[in-house]
């Protein structure tokens, strides 16, 4: 078995990752009941695009070994990128009953709630997060202030908002969420100000949605001429999609 591993190692150090695949399951043929062997062998098969067996190689891992949290990431990655997301849940629910406080874990789980639209579950994964150790980091600083948003607290997105536009990392997204922020604040001057940061950004199918929301703040400001032109173009964007 150390002449396979070896020679798998060899295959990875050149980037062959099919040929070190063989050599995995050459080793789980000789010992299936080797978690490492298993869960080696489905990030060889994640890395050719051999999505099934990937699957299938990483299911039996956790059968093997349950508190496996590397293998646990690695298949949640697998059914969020194929779009299995409820399946991508349960992986790391199992995953964190072992270990509630891996923050790897929890970054994983606010991800999927994310796409889940579950901002609650978001805030709670990365608030828990930022208890374990400070977390600064910049996207789920991102993700805590869309999920703020989308509980209607509008103050505290802005103040996350904020954090992210001192390091200018405010991408197209969040000077757009954050000019819905300032709207519902009734700061209409700094709402103005993002959507059309977002519109400059813009290089998403969301354009006309910008060009929308400026259009209604025009429009409530009594400012018509500006807000028919808005509207216009937003119009024009929808109908180049």
């Amino acid at each position: 078995m150390k002449a396979l591993i070896q020679q798998a190692q060899i295959f990875n150090k050149q980037h062959e990752y099919e040929k070190a695949s063989i050599q995995y399951h050459k080793l789980c043929s000789i010992d299936s009941t080797n978690s490492y062997f298993q869960r080696k062998q489905g990030e060889y098969a994640w890395e050719t695009g051999a999505i099934s067996k990937a699957i299938e190689a990483y299911e039996k891992c956790l059968t093997l070994n349950a508190s496996d949290q590397l293998a646990s990431l690695q298949l949640s990655d697998i059914y969020q990128e194929i779009k299995q997301v409820e399946r991508a849940k349960t992986c790391i629910e199992k995953a964190l009953n072992y270990d509630s406080l891996n923050t790897s874990l929890l970054a994983n789980y606010a991800k999927i709630n994310y796409r889940l639209k579950n901002y609650t579950g978001v805030i709670i994964s990365l608030e828990k997060i930022n208890a374990i150790k400070g977390d600064t980091s910049l996207t789920n600083i991102k993700l805590l202030a869309i999920s703020y948003f989308h509980l209607d607290k509008y103050s505290i997105a802005i103040e996350l908002f904020k954090k992210l536009e001192v390091e200018s990392e405010l991408s197209e997204v969040s000077h757009y969420y954050l000019g819905l922020a300032y709207k519902h604040e009734n700061e209409i001057d700094k709402s103005n100000y993002h959507l059309k940061q977002a519109i400059s950004k813009g290089v998403s199918e969301n354009i006309s949605s910008y060009y929308t929301n400026l259009a209604i703040n025009y429009e409530e400001a009594g400012e018509h001429k500006l807000s028919i032109q808005a509207y216009q173009t937003a119009y024009r964007y929808s109908q180049d999609k």
